[in-house]
């Protein structure tokens, strides 16, 4: 990977930060391959659905970045990281802030704590999303811009908050920099994670079982939401479904894959895909 002998020099870039960067600058000069941390101290942040989105302060970091790093150091930059920490994304956005927002957003069918505290995870991560994703417009087009995860929750867990379907446009490493588990460039295998409303704590758990026996046995495999099926099957073989979580549109998809001559591997009751091969077939021949 090529980020992993970038040198990272952070940018204090939160809001008391004065964005003063002249001795990053002069570190930078030594180095060949350099990652820039434009650290907004997130871990230190709430946000509230009457600020989200309208801060400018990050906005200004990110200019200043472009008009003075970026301009001298173009040829060494590698990449912009503009996230370092955990994946539990509620710290950010407070539950008691955004209850109401969440609640419109979801309807939940089960009310326990869990379950509430579960599902609020998947929502504050959308809004980190939507959070990142404002910041990268205002990045140069060619910059590759990086989140860096501290790898804690069970992988299913930790796939599904991280989705392709709201981060594809971001390089996504573990803090070591090294490629996240569950998104192997080089896998052959794809599995298919379920929409939200059809992937409860229970079929995420069997969810995580299939991904640990995976990496157990190590196969590289590579989550892709079912909505996201066919942007990101290129360079598949095969793809695994849960089919009791499947919806009409992923079966469609399911069967364009299989006429480009794809493997549908199946979880649960058969698809009656051509090429069709149950997952417990296929792990035994590991």
């Amino acid at each position: 990977m090529p980020f992993s002998k970038a040198k990272k020099i952070i940018l204090p870039a939160g809001l008391s930060a004065d964005l003063n960067w002249k001795t990053q600058e002069h570190l930078a000069l030594q180095e060949s391959s350099i990652l820039w941390y434009l650290d907004f101290s997130f871990s230190m942040m709430h946000f509230s659905p009457h600020d989200f989105l309208k801060n400018q302060s990050h906005l200004i970091a990110i200019e200043h970045f472009c008009q003075t790093i970026w301009k001298a150091f173009k040829k060494n930059t590698s990449g912009v990281i503009l996230y370092e920490g955990g994946a539990d994304f509620s710290k950010i956005f407070p539950k008691e802030l955004w209850l109401e927002s969440f609640l419109k957003r979801y309807e939940l069918k089960e009310s326990s704590s869990s379950s509430l505290d579960y599902y609020y995870e998947l929502y504050a991560a959308k809004l980190f999303a939507e959070v990142m994703q404002r910041l990268l417009v205002f990045l140069p087009e060619e910059c590759v811009a990086l989140l860096l995860i501290e790898v804690k929750e069970p992988l299913a867990f930790l796939a599904q908050k991280l989705s392709l379907e709201w981060f594809e446009s971001f390089i996504l490493l573990d803090l070591k920099k090294n490629q996240l588990p569950f998104l192997n460039e080089k896998a052959r295998l794809g599995i298919c994670l379920p929409p939200d409303s059809h992937c409860g704590q229970e079929m995420l758990a069997q969810i995580n079982t299939v991904l640990n026996d995976l990496k157990q046995k190590q196969v590289d495999f590579r989550c892709i939401p079912e909505a996201k099926l066919n942007h990101f099957w290129n360079g598949l073989d095969a793809i695994l479904v849960f089919s009791s979580t499947l919806s009409n549109e992923g079966k469609r998809q399911l069967l364009g894959f299989s006429a480009a001559g794809g493997r549908v591997l199946v979880e649960g009751e058969s698809l009656c895909l051509p090429q069709e091969m149950s997952m417990l077939d296929f792990l035994q021949i590991f």
